[in-house]
């Protein structure tokens, strides 16, 4: 698959903001049957094509919210070789003097990160300028409820959500913008968010929520 191919296909700039999101693990798109991820370099050629077109950069002004990674399956900062994957497309990006200021962003699941690490400035090594986190519940049983079937077989619920807890407090404690997103209307999981330290809260409609619109910023 051409970089040009996974331009197309894996970014979008969501409502009201004008990041770029590129899912490197991962499509919820079932055409694509056999999803093979690119190497570093396609990763930075994709940024690159992105930031080329002028106009575009000329409308963002100031606002520009940088490169976001997420992913429908899988995570980038699942483990040592995502997060490597991660800072290799980030130094490559930076490696052009005019790309230097790009702010890189990450949404992940959290669960698979030391808080100690966190708090001792992993994410910022590896070029991060603000990261996302899910906190679907507000409370232990709430956290299960919505995300047992999400969660990898094995993984205890209630661990799970004592180690996103305490991941999420590590990142701020850590300095990074921290930003959390709580299942729509859950306002125990906002008020956690915002104790735990997080910068920001966003809202968004879980599959079994009725239809709603776009992500929309709370808190």
């Amino acid at each position: 698959m051409s970089a040009s191919a996974l331009f197309d296909a894996f970014n979008y700039t969501a409502q009201q903001t004008t990041d770029f999101v590129v899912v490197p693990f991962g499509s919820d798109d079932t055409s694509i049957s056999s999803f093979t991820p690119p190497s570093s370099s396609e990763y930075v050629s994709i940024v690159d094509s992105y930031y080329s077109d002028a106009a575009r950069i000329k409308g963002m002004g100031e606002n520009d919210l940088g490169v976001t990674f997420s992913g429908t399956v899988g995570d980038p900062l699942y483990d040592e070789e995502s997060r490597s994957l991660l800072r290799d497309i980030i130094d490559g990006v930076k490696s052009d003097s005019a790309r230097h200021g790009v702010p890189f962003n990450a949404r992940s699941s959290g669960l698979t990160l030391d808080p100690s690490d966190v708090r001792n400035g992993l994410l910022q090594d590896l070029g991060l300028k603000r990261t996302e986190f899910f906190l679907f519940g507000g409370s232990p049983p709430q956290y299960k409820k919505h995300t047992q079937e999400t969660l990898l077989e094995g993984t205890n619920p209630n661990a799970a959500f004592g180690k996103l807890c305490e991941v999420i407090a590590a990142a701020a404690e850590s300095g990074l913008n921290t930003e959390v997103g709580i299942r729509r209307g859950d306002r125990a999981a906002g008020q956690l968010a915002t104790s735990l330290g997080a910068t920001s809260v966003t809202e968004y409609p879980l599959l079994n929520d009725d239809e709603g619109s776009r992500p929309q910023a709370n808190c």
